[in-house]
């Protein structure tokens, strides 16, 4: 693949931002974003939803109850999915770490030697190197999903009958009603579209930006 050439030692600019940012699809292990990471979070709503989150000390998905908006991507429709999608060691395959210096690695999925959140590790191939030390930062960007998307769907007063979407809290979709073409409330949308865009899109994400390498 291409090679890119770090800054001298020590320096950062915002080429530092900007050339990491083609790799990033490849660093899911080292992201400290990774859902199941995040702690639980019921959201600001007072809806009553069960739902289930991963538990890290425990490593077992538990039920809690969620308000309907906000909260974080570590927040599952049933005990199933959460447990497929965070069972441990699923993202590890059988192989050897071979890193000689004092610093935890585990082979990834793809057989490399990949080292633990926090810890030194090769930016280019994903191997555990003493020589290269990359330094990074997390942002976390907001999304607040409007208290809008919690409203149950009102048909409304008149008899037309328009085809509307509106965000269902109890199972995280937007789905379609026929709408009267009159009063009702504000949790009903036009397009599939902008439903996902005002209520879907909710929660913290935090983005794994690289500051600069040093050599």
């Amino acid at each position: 693949g291409d090679i890119v050439k770090p800054l001298s030692p020590g320096k950062s600019s915002i080429v530092d931002f900007i050339w990491p940012l083609r790799y990033m699809v490849a660093l899911d292990l080292l992201s400290l974003a990774y859902m199941c990471n995040q702690p639980l979070d019921v959201g600001p709503c007072k809806e009553n939803f069960t739902r289930f989150y991963y538990d890290r000390t425990t490593k077992i998905c538990k039920p809690f109850k969620f308000g309907g908006c906000n909260g974080n991507r570590n927040n599952f429709l049933n005990r199933e999915d959460c447990m497929q999608e965070c069972k441990p060691n699923k993202r590890q395959s059988k192989g050897k770490c071979t890193c000689s210096f004092h610093t935890r690695c585990e082979p990834d999925s793809q057989g490399r030697n990949s080292c633990h959140i926090n810890r030194k590790r090769k930016f280019r191939d994903a191997n555990c190197d003493p020589e290269d030390k990359l330094s990074y930062f997390v942002l976390s960007l907001s999304y607040v999903s409007p208290e809008i998307c919690t409203l149950p769907p009102k048909v409304g007063k008149c008899k037309a009958s328009f085809l509307r979407f509106y965000f269902n809290a109890a199972t995280g979709n937007c789905e379609g009603f026929i709408y009267g073409g009159c009063g009702g409330n504000k949790n009903n949308f036009v397009t599939l579209g902008q439903c996902r865009a005002t209520c879907q899109r909710s929660g913290k994400e935090e983005i794994l930006i690289f500051a600069s390498a040093h050599y």
